[in-house]
């Protein structure tokens, strides 16, 4: 095949789709591609372009190409001409889709702007429908009823124009039919199946009316009315992106949309979507929707046999965090009354024990999780058997935390593990008092911690403690840059972990949620650590038997402090200038953990700037991106 990698080009791509959608082979063929070496040809970048859109059966087109010539009408209600606005719903989802710059609207002359709707305290809704102010002078005629167009322009915008009549004839269905049978054709095909006698579905709106118009290019061209009408007609619920079956009751679509975004929303994995009906069911059920309605017991048997699909806790754990659910108003009760329903069935078990972690109480549940994940089945069961080993690490029990790990071959964090594990006193069981004098029973307390080991040397520990709570939890709010997922590095995903713990909270958040489950002098020492906020140090001379020292520069420099702190000395320097966490260490010295960044003389000030500013995580990360790969220091283990 022919050299083409250099000349390859977005223009080349949208040629080669002009004729219509194609495979990745296909396309590979047509621009004389190895489809093996595409993505090393950049194919990949330039699909992602906003111009190419994929359809549902995963072609390629061009999407200009695709919305160009086809009208789509909407029809204005009351508020939209008292307001001046049009409201972008789902009358005109198909030109918007396959846009690739819908936010730039043309009316007539003038170019508007597609905003965000708002809600009704005037902040923005990402939920609600766009809106297109008009512009002074067009349209004043307007009135409640009237039909506007839009349409793809060649350059990829939209174009807004009046329609003063119906386009529909009286008496005809304005091509409703022929619109209605290929969505029913496509739904029946690819959309996602629901349970019931008519063999019911529920089809994402918008991939389904890009797929129309690249496989019924002349059922869109000929509808004479506004899609939201036709589909009323047709007995088809929609709404939130997607598109139901006729007689699809619309709460059932509304089960299914609470679902999908469990499921991660427009992120949701097209195969997931399956379970999004049963999962809407149980959200709304743990939140004491139709409480009335719904015996308790009855409520309950539904949730835990929901919950005995492997994948469902993991959902609905994730999105009761970013929901930010108060869990200790009723679904944490909700959950209990759940996992009773049979003790030995580990989905109950896993969920009730993440929420019962957001709401501070693991302690509570700890055993109830560990007794449902015996005999379970280790591919199956994985994150509820992390989720155990890592709660068992964080309360010190480092013996149950390892066979938890082990049993899904997490032999690193093991081995990791194992350099603080200590061996049980003699004669003391698991209900005994911990001869530590805490009161707590031994298994509540230190059973399988290293009370040899002193609490300076767990103060790397605590930190992995902290660090994996960060990276289970906050997941959908780290700092993040494309150069960190293109490097792989390891040490930079620590460094993303400590800069949320530190610059954006998370480290609270930590104390507040796992708090009560650590032991009682880590707890103490982490509270410590919320004083302390990033800085800038100079770097002394480092003393093997005294650590080495370190002078803040971070304040003015007629009141630097100078401290002294534990290894890394081998990793550091000399006379040079680090960003680092400097902590109370257990022995009354300080201690460094985390990661630490070096930063040249050349960029001391701007540093200086971002802490006296209190830059969020993002901002420090994006920053020490800057300073170059060199800028990360490997510490020093403090256990070997």
């Amino acid at each position: 095949m022919a050299e083409t990698s250099a000349a390859l080009t977005l223009d080349l791509v949208r040629a080669a789709l002009r004729d219509g959608p194609l495979a990745l082979d296909a396309l590979c063929a047509r621009l004389e591609l190895d489809p093996a070496r595409a993505e090393a040809r950049g194919l990949w970048d330039l699909v992602a372009d906003p111009h190419i859109v994929t359809l549902a059966d995963r072609r390629l087109a061009d999407g200009v190409a695709l919305g160009r010539g086809r009208t789509a009408l909407h029809r204005l209600d009351q508020a939209e001409i008292d307001d001046r606005v049009v409201r972008f719903d789902e009358d005109v989802a198909g030109p918007v889709a396959t846009a690739s710059d819908p936010s730039r609207v043309t009316a007539g002359d003038v170019e508007v702007a597609l905003r965000p709707g708002l809600e009704e305290d005037g902040e923005d809704d990402p939920g609600a429908d766009p809106l297109v102010d008009l512009p002074p002078g067009w349209g004043t005629d307007l009135a409640e009823g009237d039909l506007v167009g839009v349409t793809v322009a060649e350059d990829g915008g939209l174009i807004l124009t009046i329609h003063d009549l119906d386009a529909a004839p009286p008496a005809t269905d304005g091509g409703a039919a022929a619109v209605v049978g290929a969505l029913t054709t496509m739904g029946a095909t690819v959309g996602t199946p629901l349970v019931g006698e008519d063999d019911p579905w529920v089809l994402d709106l918008v991939d389904g009316l890009v797929q129309l118009y690249a496989d019924h290019p002349e059922a869109t061209e000929a509808l004479r009315r506004p899609l939201t009408e036709v589909l009323d007609d047709a007995g088809m619920a929609y709404g939130g992106g997607f598109l139901a079956s006729p007689g699809i009751e619309e709460h059932r679509l509304r089960l299914f949309q609470i679902g999908a975004d469990v499921l991660g929303g427009p992120w949701a994995d097209p195969e997931a979507l399956d379970q999004a009906e049963a999962l809407g069911t149980v959200w709304l059920l743990l939140l004491g929707v139709g409480e009335e309605t719904i015996r308790d017991p009855d409520r309950a048997a539904v949730v835990a046999a929901i919950l005995t699909d492997p994948e469902a806790p993991i959902a609905l754990a994730r999105y009761l965090r970013a929901a930010g659910v108060e869990v200790e108003a009723g679904p944490l009760d909700r959950l209990v009354a759940a996992a009773d329903v049979d003790p030995g069935d580990p989905g109950p078990a896993q969920l009730l024990a993440e929420a019962s972690v957001m709401a501070g109480r693991a302690p509570e549940v700890l055993d109830r999780l560990s007794a449902a994940v015996v005999e379970v089945d280790e591919d199956e069961w994985a994150e509820a058997l992390e989720l155990l080993g890592h709660l068992r690490a964080v309360a010190g029990d480092l013996d149950c935390a390892a066979r938890a790990l082990t049993r899904i071959g997490l032999h690193d964090t093991v081995t990791f593990l194992g350099r603080w594990r200590g061996t049980a006193p003699a004669g003391v069981g698991r209900n005994d008092p911990c001869p530590c004098g805490s009161g707590r029973k031994h298994k509540q307390c230190c059973l399988g911690r290293p009370i040899r080991i002193s609490l300076d040397d767990r103060g790397e520990l605590l930190w992995w403690k902290a660090r994996t709570w960060c990276l289970r939890t906050q997941g959908l709010v780290l700092p993040w840059s494309a150069v960190l997922d293109e490097a792989d590095d390891g040490g930079a995903d620590a460094l993303v972990l400590d800069l949320a713990l530190v610059a954006d909270d998370a480290l609270a958040v930590f104390t507040v949620e796992l708090g009560s489950l650590l032991p009682g002098d880590e707890a103490a020492l982490v509270e410590s650590w919320l004083e302390r906020p990033y800085r800038l140090w100079e770097v002394g001379e480092a003393r093997d038997e005294d650590g080495t020292s370190l002078t803040d520069l971070t304040g003015p420099a007629d009141r630097s402090a100078v401290t002294t702190v534990s290894p890394p000395a081998s990793a550091l320097s000399p006379g040079e200038t680090v960003l680092a966490l400097v902590v109370p260490g257990g022995d009354g010295r300080d201690r460094v953990v985390g990661q630490v960044v070096r930063v040249p003389p050349s960029a001391r000030d701007d540093t200086l700037g971002l802490l006296a500013d209190h830059a969020s995580a993002q901002v420090l990360l994006d920053w020490v991106l800057e300073l170059g790969p060199g800028a990360l220091v490997r510490p020093t283990p403090s256990r070997g």
